[in-house]
């Protein structure tokens, strides 16, 4: 779990979940949460992370080395944040899982009209030093890209088919030892240094081109809804009958004053 806000909502979160399952969570360093805020887990605060910077990926993947160390070996992992919130049941997650060891994430093959393409590898950004996404820095941001446009310095990318997805998915510990300690994925992160939104790109590239691409079930089973003007929306009471008819294991983005009714609805027994 990645969290940097609202720890109402952290800490309703993980009041559901049950005792017996690992918890690791990373706290952004830019976050005035501190580590004894939150109830219980694995708690870290190491990297600092600004909107689509790689230490996103960098602190997922930190957490997943950290199960290792620990040498539990779980049967799933499921990437969350401290804005979702069960969908279901945790009682009913063997039932939707299924038996068959797959791992579930949302996935497609890029290029694709209208989303990063091959940007997130060909230009470094500032993305790990300041916000890109807002203010005078967006501009900055992009100058500094179309500067290496012109300059041609655009990186090349790597022999093998590239994919892009949403972060947040349900991995086996097959699949957690191949994003630690894959060929591609130490290939991969080296090129996603200074990129913007490695996440989007890491856990699908180094998984479907491995030998477990036939377990992926391209389905995150988190529900978000991406209509909204903002998307994904802040979800709340009206959308209970969808969250609960989605089969889906988490919900996301819940916010614990404007999900609060919803938030009642949701709670199931841990």
């Amino acid at each position: 779990m990645t969290v940097y806000k609202d720890i109402d909502m952290i800490n309703t979160f993980i009041s559901h979940i049950p005792k017996e399952w690992g918890l690791y969570i990373h706290i952004d360093r830019k976050s005035p949460i501190k580590e004894t805020d939150i109830i219980r887990g694995n708690i870290y605060k190491k990297f600092k992370i600004f909107w689509g910077a790689r230490e996103h990926l960098d602190s997922m993947l930190f957490l997943l080395n950290e199960t290792e160390k620990d040498n539990i070996g779980y049967d799933y992992y499921h990437l969350v944040t401290g804005q979702d919130f069960f969908a279901t049941s945790p009682q009913q997650f063997d039932e939707i899982i299924g038996p068959n060891g797959n791992i579930y994430m949302h996935t497609f093959s890029l290029p694709v009209p209208n989303w990063w393409n091959y940007k997130i590898l060909h230009y470094a950004t500032l993305a790990s030093y300041c916000n890109v996404q807002r203010g005078v820095m967006r501009y900055v941001n992009m100058l500094y890209c179309n500067l290496q446009s012109f300059l041609g310095l655009k990186r090349k990318l790597p022999e093998y088919p590239i994919f892009g997805g949403i972060l947040y998915c349900s991995l086996t510990q097959m699949a957690v030892k191949k994003v630690l300690y894959g060929s591609v994925a130490k290939d991969l992160y080296s090129r996603l240094k200074h990129s913007l939104c490695a996440e989007e790109i890491f856990f699908q590239t180094v998984l479907m081109n491995s030998d477990l691409k036939d377990k992926i079930i391209n389905n995150s089973l988190r529900y978000m809804d991406w209509e909204d003007p903002s998307p994904p929306k802040v979800l709340g009471v009206s959308d209970y009958d969808s969250i609960i008819t989605s089969q889906a294991l988490f919900c996301r983005k819940i916010d614990s004053h404007k999900s609060a009714e919803l938030l009642d609805k949701l709670s199931f027994p841990s």
